[in-house]
């Protein structure tokens, strides 16, 4: 009875704690700002993985072309790295490519922001209540908007604009998606990453994520078209543990995926074995489940298994 009670007071602890407070403002800023044809979200806590001792290995998979172009733009702003605490990236359907927009927390001064833009010839446009600061006149321009001392906004002004609508409730946001919104209330809490990714995403989030991508001959569109959504989380120590849920259209779809990714399991496993014998294999440690609709696996993989994955946009 004591190790329960002392169970449950450690829960409740973890949830009051600053770090999943700040999580849950940063989540809740999401729903009401981000649009509702967002089809992936991917929270991130630099504050934290900078901590880690093979943290530039685990940064170098997420920061992609599209957060190394946000690290420039806020470098000219004079926001350096260690200046973010929290991100909270959205992609939405794009032309060619899902486009990025997303949130930050940490410390901003918007007064010596607004002094760095003047001194580098960066204008600013009005975005509500607030000013957006975009790297140049072209319309597809990475735009910084500062919403206070601790948070701020990017993406192109359209994008900032869209998020203000949103956010005004003069256009639905992505909030009004109960699935979506079921998702993130299951995923998010302590992880230092987690995210959620439906329809055409999830193809694209595990061609991002798995390891062994540049050997693997798998049409990942066609091996989870039965999929609607997945939501996942990654905690990271001496190696990277990944969780993953997949919720299928029906348990036979579902029964289907478990036996496909049991058979991944066993050609991958012996391919990494074969090419990188000294480093640990991923896929011993891979562990598929089933429950009705559902599909999880468990992975853990070193920082090395993770080197020339890439960031979900640029898939």
């Amino acid at each position: 009875m004591k190790k329960l009670l002392f169970g449950l007071a450690s829960i409740l602890l973890a949830f009051a704690s600053p770090r999943f407070l700040q999580c849950q403002q940063i989540t809740k800023d999401a729903l009401a700002r981000f649009p509702p044809q967002t089809l992936a979200v991917e929270y991130s806590r630099p504050a934290v993985l900078r901590s880690l001792p093979d943290y530039n290995v685990l940064r170098a998979r997420y920061v992609g072309a599209e957060l190394q172009k946000l690290e420039n733009s806020l470098a000219k702003l004079g926001i350096k790295e260690g200046d973010i605490d929290e991100l909270l990236l959205g992609w939405e359907p794009g032309p060619s490519a899902m486009k990025m927009e997303g949130l930050a927390r940490g410390r901003f001064d918007p007064q010596a922001i607004a002094r760095q833009a003047q001194a580098q010839s960066i204008h600013s446009q009005p975005v509500g209540d607030n000013r957006a600061y975009c790297m140049t006149n072209d319309p597809g321009s990475q735009c910084i908007l500062i919403l206070g001392k601790d948070s701020g906004a990017f993406g192109t002004l359209t994008a900032l604009e869209a998020m203000d609508r949103a956010r005004s409730g003069s256009t639905p946001n992505l909030g009004s998606d109960p699935l979506f919104s079921k998702l993130i209330g299951e995923v998010s809490g302590n992880a230092p990453i987690w995210g959620v990714a439906v329809k055409t995403a999830v193809p694209k989030w595990f061609s991002a994520w798995m390891p062994g991508q540049k050997n693997l001959s798998l049409d990942w569109t066609s091996t989870m078209k039965d999929v609607n959504a997945l939501s996942y989380r990654v905690n990271a120590g001496q190696n990277v543990h990944l969780q993953v849920s997949m919720d299928c259209n029906s348990g036979q779809a579902a029964s289907t995926l478990r036996q496909v990714l049991d058979g991944l399991k066993m050609l991958q496993s012996v391919a990494w074995q074969n090419m990188y014998p000294n480093q640990t294999n991923p896929f011993q440690e891979l562990d598929v489940s089933l429950d009705d609709r559902r599909v999880s696996l468990q992975m853990t993989a070193s920082y090395a298994a993770l080197e020339g994955a890439a960031s979900l946009g640029s898939q």
